[in-house]
């Protein structure tokens, strides 16, 4: 069994793989987000934005709505860049 030398998980922990460094996946996609471009990422959002606006006539986008706070994120960003999202729920037919 090996360890990662960050965080100690051990790879017998499922979907995680440590290199030859002795790093698991996890720590390396950690590190990898701290060098994403964050402006940059916005202004790309913020065409797609605009391009909605354009072409929409009345709701900008579908966000699927689950009423969990990962989809109620969704609604309250698309709201706060001005966006008129049709969020959409359901009653799923299996028993969960």
């Amino acid at each position: 069994m090996k360890y990662c030398q960050q965080c100690i998980i051990p790879d017998t922990r499922p979907n995680i793989e440590i290199d030859g460094d002795s790093i698991c996946n996890a720590c390396i996609a950690h590190l990898e987000k701290e060098e994403i471009n964050w402006s940059q990422r916005e202004e790309a959002f913020q065409k797609v934005v605009e391009h909605a606006k354009f072409k929409s006539q009345g709701y900008d986008c579908l966000i699927p709505v689950s009423g969990g706070k990962d989809s109620t994120w969704q609604v309250f960003k698309c709201r706060e860049y001005g966006l008129n999202p049709l969020a959409v729920t359901w009653k799923t037919p299996a028993r969960t």
